[in-house]
């Protein structure tokens, strides 16, 4: 009763196969199980290394919101800092050929008293009399600034604070690509409300 179980019509049993398949795998079979093996994890390669560079893609954007959203927090406290000094305006200054973010303090020129030269301020591009609050370059992505000719600034001047954007537009795009990931496109926007957004 027992055989009857094991066995079907044309005589196999389960002993009768395993002692046919006790001399391991063809050469085909070897073939086959490598090459896929070897497929997956090249691809599976290939994909960890494009989502690297994604996140940090998409951590270089974060750094450009930060430093716009850190500018005009500075504009609505009316920061002062190590310094000395009340500047009419902070902002941010960005140049797409050096890849460079600068945040900066707006300096008007010398002449009047402090409360005076704020008073009928509005706005300048950055210059080199501005005191540089932090600066930083990105690594991972390219900056595109085709609107303004490779330099942005975006200034905000308190006590609202005011926005300003050069060149002036009602809203400042800022585009983001990789040559890595070449289907990639982020971008910040800053319209002449302060209201940031990215996607």
């Amino acid at each position: 009763m027992k055989n009857a179980f094991f066995r079907n019509n044309n005589g196999f049993t389960l002993t009768k196969f395993f002692r046919k398949n006790l001399g391991g795998f063809t050469l085909v079979e070897l073939i086959v199980v490598i090459s896929l093996t070897l497929l997956f994890v090249g691809a599976s390669a290939s994909y960890n290394r494009t989502s690297d560079k994604l996140i940090s893609i998409y951590r270089e954007q974060g750094k450009i919101v930060s430093k716009i959203q850190q500018a005009k927090s500075l504009a609505l406290s009316t920061y002062l800092g190590k310094e000395g000094g009340i500047g009419c305006g902070w902002g941010v200054h960005l140049d797409s050929s050096k890849s460079q973010i600068i945040v900066f303090k707006d300096v008007p020129p010398q002449g009047q008293g402090e409360f005076e030269r704020c008073k009928n301020f509005t706005g300048e591009l950055y210059s080199d009399n501005d005191i540089i609050l932090e600066s930083l370059f990105l690594t991972e992505a390219k900056l595109d600034l085709s609107q303004g000719g490779g330099t942005l600034d975006i200034l905000f001047v308190p006590p609202d604070p005011k926005v300003y954007l050069y060149p002036d537009t009602e809203e400042a795009v800022i585009n983001m690509s990789s040559e890595e990931v070449p289907n990639l496109n982020l971008s910040v926007r800053v319209n002449k409300f302060g209201q940031i957004s990215s996607d």
